[in-house]
């Protein structure tokens, strides 16, 4: 998207650059560079000036490669809990082979051993951003030409125990792309128009599904997946439990019976509940996540929602 060039300021301009946000009274900050990881030396050095200039006190948000990660974590990932680094994306897109040779992707998410790969390395990236305190925010792909339902499940259920935040999107066919040029010779596309494309509507099928299965595939995981700590939140505040569980409470039922209308509304009431809830962005809404989950109180008792 944007070349194969990129430019870095030195290390002592983004030191200033740190310093100047806390003193403005930035308490998280998200280094966006589209992938800090490319250059692993450089983000020790940077880890490094963040710690011997004293500005741990930051929660930092940082995008990585899980090929990366899992290659030079052992020594990284140490590096960067001390340095304050909290949340990390990681471009996960897909665990099947074949959607990373399809999404262009497999080499950034390879492990490998003499220059050869020897398997897919999210699993391993994950693992070591745990170990050392950190949350994961995990990018998939799903709905790509081939994709079954049992494809598209492997990759949710993955995200469901692995991932801490789920980033789940579709393929977009932009124009011009390679990717565009599949999904129209196989005619998958069934919106052209790129105005409404925002990488969460589907706007293509699969050979397998149609557009809206795989859209309410990935939203009904999704959803799921980012309200699974929700009873440890409502224990950890008495106050605004009883409204929330309320809001939430419908999502289940018309899942099951299959009332995606339903189902939608419920969850935008639930969600809004939510925000009202931790009246704070998503990062703070997982700290605060984490932390009731950590020392959960005693649930209050709550009359039954009304029907």
């Amino acid at each position: 998207m944007r070349g194969r060039n990129f430019h870095r300021f030195p290390i002592p301009r983004v030191i200033a650059d740190i310093a100047d946000a806390r003193r403005r009274g930035a308490r998280v900050i998200f280094i966006v560079d589209d992938n800090i990881t490319l250059d692993v030396q450089r983000f020790r050095d940077l880890c490094g000036a963040i710690v011997e200039a004293g500005l741990t006190d930051i929660d930092y948000m940082v995008q990585g490669m899980t090929s990366a990660i899992a290659a030079h974590g052992e020594e990284l990932a140490p590096l960067m809990r001390k340095a304050g680094f909290r949340y990390v994306f990681l471009g996960i897109e897909n665990i099947l082979e074949n959607d990373l040779a399809f999404l262009k992707a497999g080499a950034k998410n390879a492990t490998r051993e003499a220059g050869r790969r020897t398997g897919n390395a999210s699993q391993m990236a994950v693992d070591l951003l745990h170990q050392h305190g950190m949350f994961v925010i995990g990018g998939l792909i799903v709905g790509n030409p081939d994709d079954t339902p049992d494809a598209i499940a492997a990759n949710l259920q993955f995200a469901r125990k692995h991932v801490d935040w789920p980033y789940i999107q579709h393929p977009t066919p932009y124009p011009g792309t390679p990717m565009t040029r599949d999904f129209v010779e196989r005619d998958l596309i069934v919106n052209v128009r790129v105005e409404e494309y925002d990488g969460t509507t589907a706007v293509t099928r699969t050979a397998h599904l149609p557009a809206s299965e795989v859209e309410f595939l990935r939203w009904k995981a999704e959803r799921w997946m980012k309200l699974r700590h929700l009873p440890a939140v409502l224990r950890h505040d008495p106050g605004s439990s009883c409204a929330t569980a309320a809001a939430c409470s419908r999502i289940p039922s018309a899942a099951a019976r299959g009332d995606r209308f339903s189902a939608s509304r419920a969850a935008a009431r639930c969600s809004s509940a939510i925000a009202r809830f931790a009246n704070a962005s998503a990062i703070t809404w997982t700290g605060r996540i984490r932390s009731a989950a950590a020392s959960p109180l005693p649930r209050p008792r709550c009359r039954p929602p009304a029907r």
